[in-house]
C-alpha cells in the first residue's frame, strides 16, 4: 500500500472513532475496519498508538523505562497464573459455555491469558482469547505467545460480547474516576451472565495510602497528588456494585505482594543506570545517584512517620537488616457476575 493511502485510512478511522461518543458504534466501526487489508497494514505500522493513547502516567513511565511487566513480582510464574485460574474459577467454570470468548484486560505480556486459555481448554472449553493493553512493548511479547492482542485505552475498551474477563494488578495504574470507567466498560463488554475474575494487591486504608505515596514519588517526587491509586477491598467492592456487578466473592489470595523504595527506584531508573554504566556516561550516573539518594531519603522518612502514627504491623511494613523497609499487601482474587 502506498504511504498516502495508509495515512488517509489511518486519519479517516481516527477521525471517525474520536468523533463517535457511542461506545457500541465505536466498537462496530473498529470491527468493520479490522476486515480490511488497510487495517492489517496499519496494525503492523502500529497506527493505533495515535488513536489509543495511554491515560496513565505509570503506563508511560513503564514504557520509557522498558519495564517488562510480566517479569515483575510473580507475574511471569506460570504456576501462580494457574493458581489464579483454579481459585478464581471455582463455582464459575461449570457455568461457562463450551465455546467461550475471553479477554485479559491489562494483560501485558500475556502470561495470565495464556494460562487461563490452557486451563479452560483442559476443562473442555473452546476458548477465543484476546489480550488488551495500552503498552505495545508488552503486547509484542503476548503476540510471541501466539495470542491475539488489542492495543487500547482501558477506559475506552473496544472489545465486547465476552463470556469471561480476567484482570490482574491493573486498577492501581489509574485514579479512582478512571478505575470506575474501566469497571463500567468491563461490565459493558460482558454478555449477560458473564463473569469477571480479578486479582489486586489489597491492604487497609493506611497500607494503600503508603503504597500510593512511595510508588508515586518514584515517578515524580514533587507531584501534588498521588499517581498510583490502590483501592481497598471495600472500595473495590463498592465500585463493582456501582458498575452493576453482583455475586461478589472473595476467593482468597495466592501470594503476598512485597516491595520497598529500592524496588520502585530500580523499576523506573535501573535500566537507565545500567546503560549509563555501559557507555561510561559519568554525568548521568552522578545525576541518577543523586536522585536515588534523595528518593530513598524522602521515602524512608515518610515510612517512619506512618509507622509512628499507625504502627508497623497495621500498615504492613517490615524492617530489613540494612534498615530499609518493605511494604506487604495481599494479592486477593475476586469474582463477580453481570446479571443475565
Amino acid at each position: 500500500m502506498e504511504k498516502f493511502v495508509y495515512k488517509q485510512f489511518r486519519d479517516g478511522l481516527k477521525k471517525n472513532l474520536l468523533s463517535e461518543n457511542d461506545r457500541e458504534k465505536r466498537r462496530q466501526l473498529l470491527e468493520g475496519a479490522r476486515s480490511t487489508p488497510e487495517y492489517q497494514m496499519a496494525q503492523e505500522e502500529h497506527f493505533r498508538h495515535d488513536i489509543f493513547r495511554p491515560t496513565s502516567r505509570i503506563v508511560n513511565a513503564d514504557k520509557e523505562a522498558e519495564v517488562e511487566i510480566g517479569k515483575q513480582f510473580c507475574f511471569s510464574e506460570k504456576d501462580v497464573a494457574r493458581q489464579f485460574c483454579k481459585m478464581g474459577m471455582v463455582g464459575i467454570e461449570a457455568s461457562l459455555p463450551k465455546k467461550l470468548s475471553c479477554a485479559d484486560i491489562g494483560g501485558g505480556a500475556g502470561v495470565l491469558a495464556e494460562q487461563t486459555k490452557e486451563w479452560l481448554e483442559d476443562q473442555g472449553h473452546d476458548v477465543s482469547m484476546v489480550v488488551v493493553d495500552g503498552n505495545s512493548y508488552s503486547l509484542d511479547q503476548a503476540r510471541s505467545r501466539g495470542l491475539r492482542t488489542e492495543i487500547s485505552r482501558l477506559d475506552e475498551l473496544n472489545v465486547g460480547d465476552l463470556d469471561l474477563i480476567v484482570m490482574r494488578a491493573v486498577l492501581h495504574y489509574n485514579d479512582q474516576k478512571t478505575q470506575e470507567k474501566i469497571l463500567n466498560n468491563i461490565f459493558y463488554a460482558l454478555k449477560g451472565g458473564g463473569y469477571f475474575v480479578s486479582q489486586h494487591a489489597y491492604g487497609n486504608g493506611e497500607n494503600s495510602m503508603l503504597r500510593d505515596m512511595i510508588a508515586s514519588m518514584a515517578i515524580d517526587m514533587d507531584a501534588k497528588e498521588n499517581i498510583y491509586h490502590w483501592p481497598t477491598m471495600e472500595d473495590y467492592k463498592r465500585m463493582l456494585v456501582s458498575s452493576g456487578f453482583e455475586d461478589f466473592q472473595d476467593k482468597g489470595y495466592v501470594t503476598d505482594n512485597v516491595w520497598g523504595p529500592e524496588y520502585m527506584w530500580d523499576r523506573f531508573y535501573g535500566q537507565l543506570l545500567r546503560r549509563a554504566q555501559d557507555t561510561n556516561d559519568n554525568q548521568k550516573m552522578r545525576n541518577l545517584e543523586i536522585f536515588r539518594k534523595e528518593y530513598l531519603r524522602r521515602s524512608n522518612e515518610y515510612i517512619k512517620e506512618v509507622i509512628q502514627q499507625y504502627g508497623a504491623e497495621h500498615v504492613g511494613v517490615r524492617s530489613k537488616d540494612d534498615e530499609s523497609y518493605e511494604i506487604v499487601s495481599k494479592y486477593r482474587i475476586v469474582s463477580c457476575r453481570k446479571p443475565k
